[in-house]
Order: structure tokens, then sequence, then C-alpha cells
């Protein structure tokens, strides 16, 4: 597989959305151990409205479909995560302007751009104990794999591998960010919620659409 279309990019989407709704709980338990608790439930209202969006979207154009989930999640998600995650989405649709087709180089790109939108609003990085400690491994290893050659199928599950690394590692970190800071070295020992939620994401788009 060499290249994305929109229904791809929207199977990939669809599938992300489900296993959010999926992991609403597990996701607001992992949270609730050093957090807030709500993380799951908020993701999962701006996923809601996206499964639905994604129906409706008819334009060939990756950056406007980005967009469009960009503000939906700034709109129904509220809180730190719609402001981080519709940041990060409405980034990816600047670097997806006009593209009806991704390669592995673009998917490198929009991600990161997710995480740079996402650094914008929060002023997380690598170490803080958040979800950029699963995705910025990842997006690391996407821009590896593009520089190789390698097939979009393979870097996913070399980015997942990545990703499920990042995430286990944040047990051994002390948050930086969030309500967890409030704990201080009380948070070693326990994974970031949005790291295992981003490992999560990836094994599911990996086993059931880069099969």
């Amino acid at each position: 597989m060499k290249t994305l279309n929109i229904s791809d990019i929207k199977s990939v989407l669809k599938i992300t959305a489900d296993t959010v709704l999926e992991n609403e709980k597990h996701f607001c338990d992992l949270d609730a151990v050093i957090g807030d608790g709500d993380f799951g439930m908020t993701l999962a209202k701006g996923f809601r409205v996206i499964k639905v969006e994604l129906e409706k979207f008819e334009a060939d154009d990756i950056g406007g479909l980005m967009k469009s989930i960009g503000m939906t999640m700034l709109e129904t998600c509220g809180g730190a995560t719609g402001s981080l995650w519709g940041a990060g989405f409405r980034a990816m649709g600047k670097s997806a302007k006009g593209k009806s087709e991704a390669e592995l180089t673009d998917i490198s790109e929009m991600t990161a751009s997710f995480i740079g939108g996402m650094q914008k609003v929060g002023g997380a990085v690598l170490g803080d104990k958040t979800l950029l400690d699963a995705l910025i491994p990842a997006s690391e290893s996407m821009a590896k794999d593009a520089d190789a050659g390698l097939d979009i199928a393979e870097a996913m599950k070399n980015a997942g591998a990545a990703a499920t690394m990042g995430a286990d590692n944040t047990k051994q970190l002390i948050a930086k960010k969030g309500r967890a800071t409030y704990l201080g070295d009380r948070s070693l020992g326990y994974p970031d919620a949005g790291a295992e939620a981003i490992s999560v994401l990836f094994k599911a788009v990996n086993d059931k659409f880069f099969c």
C-alpha cells in the first residue's frame, strides 16, 4: 500500500471512533488513577459526533476532513481534551490541505503537525507523561520509515509498536502536565491514560485496516 485516498482515511477514522467509544470506560478508569477520570467520556463526546460527520463528508480533500474533525473536537469535547485534540486535527488539516491522497511522507507530516498543534496549546514535550510520549515515538518511526521507502502498512505497524513502548514507558515518568502533577512522585508506576489510548488506537487501526 503506497497511498491512502479519502475513503481509506475515512475508514481509519471510523475505526478510531469506534475504538474510542468501545474503550470509553477503560480510558476513564485509566485516567481515574492519577487524573480526573473523565478522559474517555470527554474523548467519546467528540468521536460520537465524528462518526456521523464521516458519513456526510463528501469532498475529496483530506485537509478539509481533518479541519472539520478538529472543529468538532473543539466544539463538542470541551475542556483541555477538546482544545488539544481540536488543535491537533486542525493542524493536520493545514498539512493536508488540497490533498486527495496521502503517501507515507504525507501521513508522517500530518502526524508531526498533529503533535505540533497540540504542543502549541498545551506546551507538553516528550517526557511530560502525556499522550505525546506515545505519539512522538510513533511519529519519529513513521518519518524514519518514510525516508526508507517502506510500505504504509509496514510503517504503521512499526509506529504502533513505538507507541506501545512509549505508553508503557510513561509508568516510569513523573507527571508534568494535568491534574496528575499534583501527585508528584506518586504518579510513578502508573501509565498515562492518553498515551495508553494512543497505543490502543494504533493497535485497532493496524488490526482492522492495515492487517
